[in-house]
This record gives structure tokens, sequence and C-alpha cells, in this order.
């Protein structure tokens, strides 16, 4: 049995940019998966092509399950590739077929056998796996916790399952398309589905798993930990100690940089956001009374470990999110400020403008508590950049 998969942990380090370039990559092979989903949808006679497009399918499916965090070159062939396949005119995809929101349930379970599973799900059986669950709020950076999860497990000669609500919504027919009943939004019905039928595929299946957990009630991780814990698994449960501007942050950075690059990018709703966030800390609060993992860690957004003690993991949640930031973390964000409004300054479409405009205004406002007040006076005399609270 692998243990201490956290304690394991390399910090990501290194700028903002590459840890969010990463996360824009996986956004990236996502919407190519979505992408072949529709055209397969709305193909009903050519069999050929229905193949064809689901072999290139399967590829993307592919390159993102191998993609490492620190995979520079391979990032930026996703970006070049994506962009060029994504930039296609619309008349490939051709009449797209309106559906409703939700799939029928015959559907969503054909989609899960023959798409998700043989794309998504396979790996080896262990003995003794392990399952590590990795919570916080949107854009707090999971993504990259996962990557340096999968990393430690990797190294141990095993190959986990990254399992998360974001990994199976691109298989839904209508992925990149708006429909007529509203917009996809950030989590469908569909891939939350197919998450909880994931997680049980895994389980039976006694594969390792790194879960992303989406926070969307407040016993979400308890529940997956004790359904690991039945099955024989060990589970260690991290969660991301980051400050609401941060990941406010991040969701917008990571949003505008996926339109700059492929013309889409998700965007989590505010209120999911600020509803996760509470969770985080509640459920900081229940781990430290009930102890139902077999580890547990307070990590910063990077991977670094701040906490594995058996109590006390809300205080820390508390006092990491309240810390005044150093003046090299500062500089780091403020930066990334700059770069959010040359990414909407930019923009050929209006409305992408004022979302960027808009994010900056209530970035700045939220970060002002945290900026050192060193970095302030150096951003402003060599960038030419207001300071966080204009």
């Amino acid at each position: 049995m692998v243990s201490g998969v956290l304690g394991g942990l390399e910090p990501a380090g290194g700028a903002w940019t590459r840890k969010v370039a990463y996360e824009v990559a996986l956004e990236g092979t996502g919407q190519a998966i979505g992408f072949y989903a529709e055209l397969i949808a709305n193909e009903e006679a050519d069999p050929d092509k229905i193949e064809q497009w689901r072999a290139e399918q399967r590829a993307w499916a592919a390159r993102r399950r191998r993609l490492r965090l620190d995979d520079g070159p391979e990032i930026d062939a996703i970006y070049s590739e994506g962009e060029v396949l994504l930039a296609e005119p619309d008349e490939k995809v051709g009449e797209t077929v309106r559906r409703k929101q939700e799939l029928s349930e015959d559907e969503n379970e054909r989609i899960f056998r023959e798409r998700i599973v043989p794309d998504e799900l396979t790996s080896t059986q262990q003995e003794q796996p392990v399952a590590v669950i990795v919570a916080g709020q949107p854009g707090a950076g999971k993504a990259t916790v996962n990557a340096l999860a999968c990393d430690v497990l990797l190294r141990h000669g095993r190959h986990p399952l990254t399992i998360g609500p974001d990994r199976y919504q691109p298989h839904w027919p209508v992925f990149r398309t708006p429909i007529d009943d509203g917009p996809t939004g950030y989590l469908s019905a569909d891939g939350l589905s197919w998450m909880a039928k994931a997680l049980t595929y895994a389980r039976t299946q006694r594969f390792d798993v790194v879960m992303e957990a989406p926070l969307l009630a407040q016993d979400d991780v308890e529940h997956a930990a004790r359904e690991f814990k039945s099955a024989g698994y060990r589970v260690e449960v991290a969660i991301l100690a980051v400050p609401e501007a941060a990941s406010r942050f991040g969701v917008l950075d990571r949003h505008l940089r996926g339109l700059e690059v492929y013309g889409y990018g998700r965007l989590a709703d505010p209120e999911l956001h600020d509803s996760a966030y509470r969770r985080v800390l509640e459920m900081a609060e229940t781990i430290d009374r009930e102890q139902y993992a077999d580890h547990v860690a307070v990590l910063r957004s990077d991977g670094q470990v701040l906490h594995q003690q058996v109590s006390g993991t809300a205080e820390v949640v508390e006092r990491e999110r309240s810390r005044l930031w150093t003046a090299a973390e500062s500089r780091q964000f403020l930066e990334g400020v700059a770069e959010l409004r040359r990414i909407g300054r930019s923009a050929p479409i209006e409305w992408i403008q004022r979302e960027a405009a808009e994010a900056e205004r209530l970035v700045r406002k939220l970060v002002a508590p945290y900026i050192h007040p060193d970095a302030v006076t150096l951003h402003i005399a060599t960038a030419g950049v207001l300071p966080p609270d204009a």
C-alpha cells in the first residue's frame, strides 16, 4: 500500500501562469472531446464518419489522461492544436440537435458505458487501493493538487484515475452549444451522474482514485470518504485553504484565457463558488470531530502542505485564508491581475471586455486586505498598475 500520498507532494512552485496554463490545457482537451461529441450526436447516416470522430475523441481523452503539470511542450501543443480545431467554421457542426439539458436515463447510461468507461476509466486493479479526495472552492487550484497527487502515485508505478464532474461533461452531446431552454451551465445533472457512476465503477474495480470534490453538499467529502473506506481503501483528504479573492481570480483567469485561446471557457457560477467556499470550512470542522479519513492535510493552491495533524484543521484553514501575503506572493498576484486586464482589453468582443473589467474591479476590492504594501508600491512603480483598492 502507498502511504502518505499528500505528505509526498512536491509543491508546484513557479509562476501562477504555469499552473493556469495547465488548467487551460485541460480545458482545451475537454472542449475537443465535446466538439467531437456534438459531431457524433448529429451524424445519423455515415458510420465511417462516426468511427473517425470517435477515434479523434479517444485520442484527446488519452492526451488529457497523460498530461502532466510540468509538460510544457504538450501544453503548448494542446493550445495550438485546440485553437485550430475549435476555430473551424460553425457549419462543420451543421444543424445542432436541440436537446433537453438532462439526457434520458438510457442515453446517460449508454454514453457512460460506451464512451466514458473505455475512454476515461482504464487503470490497474490494486490489492490495497488509495483514494485521495481534493476539496476546495472553484478556482482554488484543485487541478494542480490533483496532478501533484497523481505524480506521487505514478512514482510508485501506479496509475490512478482522476475523477470529477468536469472530466465527463464534455461527453454531453450539447456541451459546446447553447440550447433552447437555457445555457449548458457549469455542472450538469448528467456530469454529476457520470461522476457518481465513475466512483462506483472505480471502487468495484479497486482502482486508485484522485477525486475532485465539487462540494455541492455539506457531506460530499464525508460521504465519499466513508464509501471508499468501506471498500477497503486508504483515504486521504486534501483541503485547499485559499482566500476568496484568490479563488475568484482563479475562476476568472482560467475562463478568460480559455476564451482567448479556444473561443470557449467554463465559468463557475458565483453562487456555486460562494457556497463551496463556506463548505470548505464546514468540512474542516466536521473532519476534526469525526476523523473519517486515514490522513488529512491542509494545502495551499500550489500543493504546499501547511498542516497534517489529527486536529486543528479548521483553525489552520481560517488562519491561512486571513493572513497577509508576502511581498513576493502579492507581486505575483498583481502581475496576474494586470494580465487579466490585458486579455480583457485586447478581446475583440465587447462582452468579454466588460466581463474582464468587472472581474478586475471585483478582484482588486477583495484582495486589498491581503496585499503586502511593499508589493503595491513596487508594482505601481514598475508596471503602472493601479493599487488593489482603486
